[in-house]
């Protein structure tokens, strides 16, 4: 079976990720990439009226600041219309789908057909090495680099504003979606799928996604701006549906942004201390998962322990 996947991802000021997110997964063999950007300001537009006339890329230019709800269901029920995709495929562009060497993403889905897979998805460890953006080096080699997998029940290293953005980097988060161009409902972030043909789903071995959120500092303070327009703009909408966005705006208005930036590279004690932990893992042991099958409301089954241990383990820093 040939699948013909289509992603679908809307845009806010993502001038560094853009371009990559784009040829990497044309790469992988998705058929189509479905795009609309809410009015950014970083340059992004300009990188994608690049794309206008590209065969794999549709791109739309919205004049609203933000993918509220309603705008994003626009931009899926359009990539719903297109006749060239039979899945559908939500992600946003700080996430790179990552396929284990000698397997293609057709190869992937026909070990195991389904009308609904869920794509596991990790936090990237962020070596030093990307604090200069992403490259072609980085993206090539994903199925080598370290992930984060984190459990639902830990304590977070010294509980400080400037520590926020790692522990939104430590936290567990969901898989995504990658279901049959059928009638469905899913969830806003696309994590979740329900229809009358999806019965069952798959998570399938050999692919994952590597979540990316933050490169350079100046996508951090991007993000961080976007985030605290977003809240400004809409507050009923977003009001406690992502908290995270108001402790990383309230560190930010602290004027604790490099401390935060500075705190998400985790050193070489900190890797060794979390592996021995199993709270990181190579991408290899991630891609050789067994395949799993699951019900139509999936809940992760991930192991509690207690992190605060064996951090205080590790020797003090000066």
């Amino acid at each position: 079976m040939t699948y013909r996947i289509g992603i679908v991802a809307g845009i806010k000021n993502d001038v560094e990720m853009v371009e990559p997110f784009i040829e990497h997964h044309l790469k992988l063999g998705f058929t189509k990439i479905h795009l609309m950007d809410f009015n950014s300001t970083d340059g992004t537009k300009d990188i994608l009226l690049r794309y206008q006339n590209h065969p794999q890329v549709e791109v739309e230019l919205s004049p609203y600041n933000h993918g509220v709800p309603i705008l994003q269901q626009q931009l899926r029920l359009r990539a719903y219309r297109d006749p060239d995709i039979d899945y559908l495929f939500y992600l946003d562009l700080d996430e790179f789908v990552v396929i284990a060497p000698n397997h293609s993403l057709q190869s992937v889905l026909n070990e195991t057909p389904s009308p609904c897979y869920y794509i596991d998805r990790f936090n990237i460890v962020l070596p030093h090495a990307i604090k200069q953006g992403l490259s072609d080096s980085i993206l090539n080699n994903l199925h080598r680099c370290l992930f984060l997998t984190p459990h639902p029940t830990y304590y977070y290293p010294l509980a400080s504003p400037a520590l926020e953005w790692r522990r939104w980097m430590m936290q567990p988060i969901p898989w995504k979606a990658l279901h049959l161009k059928s009638p469905v409902q899913t969830s806003l972030g696309g994590h979740h799928v329900f229809g009358d043909k999806i019965h069952s789903s798959i998570r399938p071995s050999n692919i994952f996604i590597a979540h990316i959120p933050v490169s350079t500092y100046s996508r951090m303070i991007q993000k961080l701006e976007s985030y605290q327009s977003l809240i400004d703009e809409n507050p009923t909408v977003f009001q406690g549906f992502i908290p995270r966005y108001y402790y990383l705006c309230h560190a930010y208005q602290l004027g604790l942004a490099q401390e935060m930036y500075d705190n998400l590279f985790f050193d070489k004690e900190m890797v060794k201390c979390l592996m021995n932990i199993h709270y990181i893992r190579k991408a290899q042991t991630l891609l050789q998962a067994n395949v799993r099958t699951t019900s139509l409301e999936p809940i992760p089954s991930y192991r509690s322990f207690s992190l605060s241990r064996k951090l205080a383990e590790l020797p003090q820093r000066p």
